[in-house]
């Protein structure tokens, strides 16, 4: 199963210990600046002042804001204020949604996360094949297609035709790049007959190119695709364990500069540890075999 934006943070949270779950238990004001919950009951005031309310369920899924200490009620249920605009739609927050409270805001886990995609690579990739370009009778130059970088690409391949093949496919050896990575030359085949290269022939581009990025996040307000799968990972793999050291790596550095952090220099610091962990991790990573066409 594909990755989402939201699994991958809730991961992210977990692994920094930075997650306070939270259901409430009665309806805030309609305008959706408040929600109520028992949770706190007892807790002095302003006891979530400064954290962000991520609401993770109900017409307000996905938007987030930073807690209000002004107007924090005491009594139980407890009534906690979100500052910022108003959440527009049909009702506030009601009973029974599901809210994550934690200190860093949500649109950096996923600045965190991009950035480690990244830092990971290429221990973790996309493998993807192109077979568009089809070979045209004495013709060396093509354009690459979108997307594919000659310094990402591991292998090209040509197929083979006719009763003259000895093999079904060839590894081209002999392949130059324009300076501005759009196109490319082939050169002479080893065991190929150049009058065989006919427009029935393909060409297997096989690359390693970076896992999808995130969608940005808006740094006040609503995250895009959180519930998407947008990441060509599956659970519980070891590309999804490395990827997460990196992002811990990053939140840590990303965090550090925020002028409203005293300890940043102690950030920093924890981030370079997480980030020679991350990297420990990558060096006992098993590789991927090259690839090739499958039915050679």
């Amino acid at each position: 199963m594909a990755l989402t934006k939201r699994a991958l943070r809730a991961s992210l949270k977990v692994l920094i210990g930075d997650d306070i779950p939270v259901v409430t238990t009665a309806a805030g004001l309609t305008d959706g600046t408040t929600f109520v919950t028992s949770q706190f009951d007892g807790a002095e005031r302003g006891y979530l002042h400064g954290l962000w309310a991520m609401i993770e369920s109900g017409e307000h899924d996905g938007k987030y804001r930073p807690i209000d200490v002004a107007e924090d009620s005491e009594g139980s249920p407890r009534t906690f204020h979100l500052a910022g605009t108003a959440l527009a739609g049909v009702a506030g927050i009601i009973s029974g949604i599901n809210i994550s409270v934690h200190h860093i805001r949500p649109d950096q886990y996923t600045r965190a996360i991009n950035e480690a995609i990244q830092l990971a690579y290429p221990h973790v990739y996309l493998a993807a094949m192109d077979s568009s370009l089809l070979v045209v009778a004495n013709q060396v130059q093509y354009t690459l297609p979108a997307g594919y970088t000659p310094r990402l690409i591991r292998s090209i391949w040509m197929e083979g035709e006719g009763s003259y093949d000895e093999i079904p496919t060839y590894l081209i050896h002999n392949v130059r790049y324009s300076p501005d990575e759009t196109k490319l030359w082939i050169n002479a085949v080893p065991g190929l007959r150049q009058d065989l290269l006919t427009a029935t022939r393909k060409i297997y581009i096989f690359t390693e190119k970076y896992l999808t990025l995130l969608a940005a996040d808006t740094a006040y307000g609503a995250l895009v695709n959180d519930s998407t799968a947008v990441v060509e990972l599956t659970t519980g793999t070891q590309e999804e364990e490395l990827l997460l050291l990196y992002a811990k790596a990053r939140l840590f550095s990303i965090i550090s500069g925020e002028p409203q952090r005293a300890n940043g220099t102690a950030l920093a610091q924890q981030a370079a540890i997480y980030l020679q962990e991350a990297q420990a991790a990558a060096s006992h990573l098993k590789q991927r075999p090259v690839d090739r066409p499958g039915y050679q």
